[in-house]
């Protein structure tokens, strides 16, 4: 083994592991303020029916259920780094030092709340942002609406803009109404369907169809 390849592997494999790090300690941060404002939540109201809870599933996976709506945190398990053509790249923050080009990243996905419930494998989640975060501990936000509007440069991660991704997440999911499935979709209903759907009402829902971003319609 060429030990002229030590240097090397040290240095990007240690970068790897630097981000990696840095980025799992940003997802527990979302974490704990979720679990936090549902505590808040039920402690300002105390005899509401909304449905409201935290669970964390694991290392890499979480769910914060506000009423109908479920936001869904992935923690990726790779580090990536931007293309040389993306637009973060023309900023003299990459300028200065590419290493700051190789992110981790959290997803952040919206199900209607029934639809994990239920288990319904037909229905279909959204992908409303994307949270890149370097090994400098600073963020790079993609997302829709009020999340897109945010931020979109590489801010630091704390929890004040933690708090900010969040709530910004929550009101994009709460104003972003479920569609009616396409008449077609309900023209022919096989009698094993018709028994899911009367066993889970286990037809197709989406919030909206697709997982890229796309300009919506009436945006």
């Amino acid at each position: 083994m060429p030990d002229t390849l030590f240097p090397e592997i040290e240095k990007i494999y240690s970068l790897e592991q630097s981000v990696y790090t840095t980025t799992a300690a940003a997802f527990k941060t979302l974490c704990q303020l979720s679990q936090k404002f549902v505590d808040d939540y039920r402690q300002t109201y105390r005899d509401s029916k909304i449905a409201m809870s935290f669970l964390k599933n694991g290392d890499n996976e979480a769910e914060l259920v506000v009423g109908s709506d479920t936001i869904v945190f992935i923690l990726h398990p790779n580090v990536f780094e931007f293309s040389r053509m993306h637009e973060v790249m023309k900023t003299p923050y990459m300028s200065e030092d590419k290493r700051r080009s190789q992110c981790g990243t959290i997803l952040l996905y919206n199900y209607l709340t029934e639809s994990i419930k239920y288990r319904r494998q037909g229905d279909i989640g959204y992908l409303i942002g994307r949270v890149f975060i370097n090994c400098e501990n600073r963020f790079y936000l993609e997302g829709k609406r009020e999340l897109g509007m945010m931020i979109n440069k590489f801010d630091l991660f704390n929890d004040d803009n933690a708090s900010k991704i969040l709530k910004s997440a929550i009101e994009y999911v709460m104003h972003f109404g479920t569609l009616v499935p396409d008449y077609e979709l309900f023209k022919e209903l096989p009698i094993d369907a018709f028994l899911q759907f009367r066993d889970f009402m286990q037809i197709k829902t989406a919030k909206r169809m697709g997982f890229v971003f796309e300009p919506d319609a009436n945006e």
